[in-house]
């Protein structure tokens, strides 16, 4: 799956995933989430990642995620799921989250120094 330019929401779901986030600041998940099937909950975070004003930098949005916002979940490992398969995460230019677990040798990331792994 392949973001595009500006700041995108990449779901891996269930199996195997490479996703590829392109330009922009984006959010990859490795697997299925609380959120997922919820629509209105999809539509606000991505409202709240798209936002442009220049105060809210990526630090600050990925807090806001962390701490919950809204009607959106907070993102913590009980909310978001591994599916134990293969994942290849590739970022892009920009800062990028990667939902992932971190411990898990299968899983490949192409990062940048300032992207940030939850």
């Amino acid at each position: 799956m392949s973001g595009l330019a500006g700041r995108d929401l990449l779901f891996g779901g269930l199996g195997a995933d490479t996703l590829l986030g392109g330009a922009g600041e984006d959010i990859l998940f490795y697997g299925t989430t609380v959120l997922d099937g919820n629509r209105a909950a999809l539509d606000e975070l991505s409202t709240f990642w798209s936002r442009k004003d220049k105060a809210l930098t990526f630090n600050a949005r990925t807090a806001q995620l962390i701490a919950g916002t809204g009607s959106v979940p907070t993102f913590t490992t009980t909310n978001i799921h591994d599916d134990t398969d293969v994942d290849i995460f590739t970022g892009g230019a920009d800062r990028d989250w990667y939902f992932a677990k971190l411990t898990d040798p299968k899983d490949q990331f192409d990062t940048l120094a300032e992207d940030v792994r939850s």
